[in-house]
């Protein structure tokens, strides 16, 4: 124990020798003899002073960078997202193909960025091409091979979705921390953005005693309506309803997106029925939107028993992610209409963070609330 001391303070004596030779000593070269900027020394001495920088990721992996983060690869819209809303959009310098082709109307800044393959198989040697300090990933995609091959370059990689309400705001900090001080002011900011507007529904829920019946469809056409695909408990559709005051007839049953037949949604009775549906970003009109919901309102027995007025068209884009504290006080407002916050102004401040401009006229509900 004694020997480990004198050693460490040995460590310190030699670090602070070293830090007075840079500072009064100059710096030779081959042709001239440059003096150290002092300032710049300074600089450097505040920035590594908060370094290595450690978090556990969602996969339960430990994450270490020491050194501050320059370079970055994300392999998925969320992870693209929630490194641009952290103030480091400028350090990607590697993206999943589906960014830049599938949703390049959100990430127009990424369209010249290299790509590295697809975001469940990306290619290694590209990435390792690209010297990236950090490679950001969903939890579960790509496989665990990925960490394996990236580890032999000693590039890190880091678990995190960004999907799931429980432990969005959690996430949000630790990719804040390990990128730099502004990253964690704008977490910081961020979490008590999203917060403020959680709270206030949970605190507007909490004053109503009864709960809406609500049945989620999920987004893909239904050609059997022995086999309409639904959401139910571990779903973040289903965590998003019981948010939002709603209650989710399908939440007790066996899997996280089970399928059951129409006359089972009929004999629940709900009070309001939510399709979902995968579109880029919203519709530009309500044409779509209005012949999906007319399948729906044709199918035996929907009409008379559930309503047409209670049936609603959702676009995915808000409903999970960064941006789902849209979704939740879009369906709080269609649960309770007496509900007094508006999801579009949300919205608005939340593309406002990303630095993207609202788009005006695009329907993202059907019909509107």
């Amino acid at each position: 124990m004694i020997k480990g001391c004198r050693i460490w303070v040995i460590g310190i004596i030699l670090f602070i020798f070293i830090i007075i030779l840079l500072i009064f000593l100059p710096t030779y070269t081959d042709e001239t003899v440059e003096t150290v900027d002092l300032s710049e020394l300074r600089e450097a001495a505040r920035i590594y002073l908060h370094y290595p920088r450690t978090v556990e990721d969602s996969a339960g992996k430990k994450i270490t960078v020491y050194t501050p983060v320059r370079r970055v690869i994300v392999l998925n819209t969320d992870c693209a997202e929630a490194v641009r809303i952290l103030g480091s959009g400028e350090k990607i310098v590697g993206v999943a193909e589906g960014i830049t082709t599938k949703k390049g109307y959100y990430f127009p800044e990424l369209s010249a960025t290299p790509s590295v393959g697809k975001w469940n198989q990306p290619d290694i040697e590209t990435i390792a091409s690209l010297d990236p300090d950090l490679v950001i990933a969903y939890v579960r995609w790509p496989g665990s091979e990925l960490d394996l091959d990236l580890e032999a370059f000693k590039i890190p990689v880091l678990r995190l979705d960004f999907t799931n309400q429980e432990n969005l705001e959690e996430e949000v900090w630790k990719l804040g921390h390990l990128l730099d001080k502004e990253g964690e002011e704008r977490a910081e900011a961020y979490i008590e953005w999203y917060t403020g507007y959680e709270e206030a529904v949970k605190n507007f829920v909490e004053t109503h005693d009864r709960r809406p019946k609500v049945f989620l469809e999920q987004s893909k056409g239904v050609e059997d309506l022995s086999e309409i695909g639904t959401y139910s408990n571990g779903s973040a559709s289903d965590t998003l309803c019981t948010l939002a005051g709603g209650i989710n007839i399908a939440h007790n049953l066996t899997t996280a997106y089970p399928h059951v037949e129409a006359e089972w949604v009929l004999d629940k009775e709900p009070d309001i029925v939510i399709k979902h549906r995968y579109v880029s970003w919203g519709w530009k009109n309500s044409t779509e939107p209005q012949e999906i919901r007319d399948e729906l309102m044709n199918r035996p027995g929907w009409r008379s028993i559930i309503g047409e007025e209670n049936v609603r068209v959702t676009s995915c884009e808000t409903l999970y992610g960064l941006d789902s504290v849209v979704g939740l006080i879009q369906w709080t407002k269609l649960f309770y209409p007496d509900f007094n916050i508006d999801s579009e102004a949300v919205y608005r401040e939340y593309l406002e963070m990303q630095g993207i401009r609202y788009p005006e006229g695009m329907v993202f509900i059907y019909p509107e609330i």
